[in-house]
Order: structure tokens, then C-alpha cells, then sequence
């Protein structure tokens, strides 16, 4: 979509509110309405990205149960889908015990994949 890959980070559910009342055909104006919401940026939900994975991180070790996440990603809130997890999980390096460290997770997400 668009708005993502002009640095604004919606839900899926904002997406759908905010174009529901548009027509297929958006004229530049009326995507510079949508696009000038008060839309977060991916940088903007690092600390509440963390905060999560701190809720996770068991003990305290700055590593995540790559199981307890996917199962969260799939069935709460604005769920993912197993396609979704899957291409999630492809990048981030998971140890031999099923967890992987969140900071990295968190900063693929939050600068993108590759980025520092």
C-alpha cells in the first residue's frame, strides 16, 4: 500500500475505515487526506515493540519463544496470516532452542529488513 511505503505504519482495520467511504478511482487530493491522518511511523512503535517483547522475554535475557509470538501474531488483535508469520520468522535467526532476540526483530521491523 502506498501509505506504508511512504513511511506511515497503519493496521490493516485503519486502512479499510479510512478508504471505505472512497471510490476505487482516488483522486491525488483525496489520497493526501488519507495519507495526512495522523498515521504512526514505524519508528514511532519502537518503544511500545519493545515494551511487548520485554512482556515476553521470560527471563529477562533479551530472547523470545519464537512459538509464544507466532501463536500471539495468529490469534490476537489484527492477526497475521501462517503465510505472514512465515515470511516474518525467514529473517530472523531462531537458536536451538526456539527463541530468537527480540532487538533484532524490533529493529528489522522498525528500520526494515537490513537495516541498522
Amino acid at each position: 500500500m502506498a501509505i506504508r511505503a511512504l513511511s506511515k505504519n497503519p493496521l490493516e482495520s485503519e486502512l479499510q475505515q479510512a478508504f471505505s467511504s472512497l471510490p476505487d478511482d482516488l483522486s491525488f487530493g483525496q489520497f493526501q487526506s488519507v495519507y495526512g491522518k495522523a498515521w504512526l511511523r514505524p519508528d514511532q512503535q519502537d518503544a511500545d515493540l519493545r515494551k511487548f517483547m520485554q512482556l515476553l522475554d521470560h527471563d529477562d535475557n533479551g530472547k523470545v519463544s519464537e512459538s509464544e509470538l507466532r501463536q500471539l501474531l495468529l490469534t490476537v488483535g489484527d492477526t497475521l496470516s501462517h503465510q505472514e508469520v512465515d515470511l516474518l520468522f525467514e529473517e530472523i535467526p531462531i537458536d536451538d532452542q526456539g527463541y530468537f532476540k527480540f532487538d533484532e526483530l524490533v529493529n528489522s521491523l522498525v528500520n526494515g529488513w537490513g537495516g541498522k
